[in-house]
């Protein structure tokens, strides 16, 4: 696509970074509104941001069953709560897919957006894109820490200590949806 966006990244901590982060998101959800691939892509539904995790995860923590075990119960929770979500009427479109953490996107000082990274745009709800909905903000860090070790694999198995598993397991023991 190209390889260059003027600006820099930027936290979207204050509340007009943030404001021009969900309008340049949203138009970029207005202008997918009707686009069709002829490419296979993933979709961003549960199996890919939940299942395939989790499956992932369990790999990794086979000596802390425990944990996994509090993770899956985590998840069929999150499931739930989301269903009543998504039965209510989430949008479902393209979506960008990474836009957590503000990494992918390039901000001008005059206020112009550009997103790219775009490898893992797929169908999804466009909820999950700005984390609008709490729970998708939950299932981001599922995903991420599937991701982690989905990555170890390609590389050649990067070890993670234990201290990983340990942030990722207070993150959850904390989070309450």
């Amino acid at each position: 696509m190209f390889s260059f966006a003027e600006g820099r990244e930027k936290p979207i901590h204050h509340v007009e970074n943030s404001y021009l982060f969900g309008e340049s998101v949203a138009q970029m959800h207005t202008a997918t509104g009707h686009f069709q691939s002829e490419h296979a892509r993933d979709s961003l539904d549960l199996e890919f941001l939940m299942d395939r995790p989790l499956e992932l995860i369990q790999l990794h923590m086979q000596h802390r069953p425990e944990d996994y075990h509090f993770i899956c119960e985590k998840m069929s929770e999150l499931k739930k709560q989301l269903a009543a979500k998504i039965e209510a009427g989430l949008d479902w479109g393209i979506c960008h897919g990474d836009l957590h953490g503000n990494t992918n996107t390039a901000f001008t000082d005059d206020g112009v957006l550009t997103h790219y990274d775009f490898d893992i745009s797929g169908y999804g709800w466009r909820a999950y894109d700005i984390a609008a909905v709490a729970l998708f903000v939950v299932l981001r860090q599922l995903w991420l820490f599937g991701l982690c070790f989905s990555e170890s694999e390609l590389v050649g198995g990067a070890d993670f200590e234990e201290g990983f598993i340990d942030s990722k397991m207070e993150y959850f023991r904390k989070v309450v949806f």
